[in-house]
């Protein structure tokens, strides 16, 4: 740089060793400002790997790794039948109640596995529980027959058993449905004019005035067949409760007769009664019933 009048120049071609040519890589000396020249491209070299880190331990010191554990598997659900309150059958029931028109008495129950129904109940006819029953046989019989006053003096004592079968059809539920044999053994008396009225039993004449001071003795076996639906509810394991609704017909009967002054009446007029009280019986007994009892579960 060269000095004119007290002011400093620059020199207009930088040369060798002037700043600019200083601050531009790759400039020849004495060659123009600004001249430029790429700088040779340098084939790529990859980074070199990392060197593996070293443990500060022996592998023998660390504790080897845990073996999986197999998740547990799913709880199983609680089978259905019985309920989980309720203990596994077989169950023995006893218990008091009632079929109401037919019996006050007790009743023995065992329910099986499955939940199959074996019942038997054991039980007398109240003498109300007779007029009931004259009341509903004389509703299916037609008019003019009166076979109420037949069927309230003929059932003056009557014993009733019931041998039934049937099944739970619901694990969760008590319903049930029943279905057995029905057997009542009634005695009564029945006076010899209605009864001769009845049947048209011929009489001897030497006979019928003496006949008519004694009443005529009847017993007679119903047999019957019976369907029944009702719900039971158990309470603590034990208490049992059972309530029915029920339909009760006669299919057979048998009657035999008993005149202790006059045996050869009693033998003569003794199949024709029997004859048409059968036909009575299974033509108009049909009842409906209703059944309530309360026990102890064993």
């Amino acid at each position: 740089m060269a000095a004119a009048g007290g002011y400093a120049q620059w020199p207009s071609q930088p040369g060798a060793g002037s700043f600019l040519s200083s601050v531009q890589p790759g400039s020849a000396p004495g060659a123009p400002y600004g001249a430029w020249r790429m700088p040779e491209p340098q084939p790529y070299a990859p980074p070199a790997a990392p060197k593996p880190l070293r443990a500060p331990y022996p592998p023998s010191y660390y504790p080897a790794p845990a073996a999986p554990v197999a998740a547990p598997a799913p709880a199983a659900d609680a089978p259905a039948d019985p309920k989980p309150d309720e203990p596994a059958p077989p169950f023995l029931d006893l218990a008091v109640g009632t079929l109401v028109p037919l019996t006050i008495g007790g009743l023995a129950g065992l329910e099986l596995p499955g939940r199959l129904l074996i019942q038997a109940e054991v039980g007398w006819m109240p003498p109300a529980y007779g007029a009931a029953v004259g009341g509903l046989v004389q509703r299916f019989a037609p008019a003019g027959v009166d076979v109420a006053t037949l069927m309230q003096s003929a059932i003056e004592r009557a014993m009733v058993v019931r041998i039934s079968g049937g099944w739970r059809p619901f694990a969760s539920a008590g319903f049930e449905i029943l279905g057995g044999y029905t057997y009542l053994s009634v005695s009564g008396t029945l006076s010899p004019a209605y009864v001769a009225g009845l049947v048209g039993v011929p009489v001897p004449a030497d006979a019928w005035g003496e006949l008519l001071q004694e009443d005529i003795a009847l017993g007679t076996q119903l047999h019957n067949f019976h369907v029944a639906v009702g719900w039971r509810w158990v309470a603590w394991n034990h208490r049992i409760v059972r309530a029915n609704i029920g339909y009760t017909q006669t299919i057979r009967s048998s009657t035999t007769i008993e005149i202790p002054s006059h045996p050869e009446i009693a033998a003569l007029a003794g199949p024709t009664i029997d004859q048409t009280l059968d036909g009575i019986y299974t033509q108009y007994v049909k009842l409906p019933v209703l059944g309530l009892s309360a026990g102890y579960r064993f």
